[in-house]
């Protein structure tokens, strides 16, 4: 193996990670990822949004004919019978 070949190798071992990709050719995606990263943090806060105990009881009664107000009837009569009224 000639010199250069050693030090590209030697290089490729002791380098940075940017001088690595530079040395082989490959593209920079950084900003690419910085902004991809970004988007998906922004989608991640959204969501944290419907996480919330109010959204997501609103989202699984939401569907029943009177969502929230017929549970909350259905809890009173539950806590009603079982005290014997």
């Amino acid at each position: 193996m000639n010199s250069h070949a050693n030090n590209d190798q030697h290089r490729l071992h002791t380098g940075t990670p940017v001088e690595a990709r530079q040395l082989a050719g490959l593209p920079d995606v950084q900003p690419m990822q910085q902004r991809l990263m970004g988007e998906l943090e922004q989608r991640f806060r959204d969501g944290i949004d419907s996480l919330t105990p109010d959204a997501m009881l609103q989202r699984w009664f939401g569907i029943l004919p009177t969502g929230i107000e017929q549970m909350k009837a259905l809890m009173e009569q539950f806590l009603k019978d079982r005290a014997g009224g």
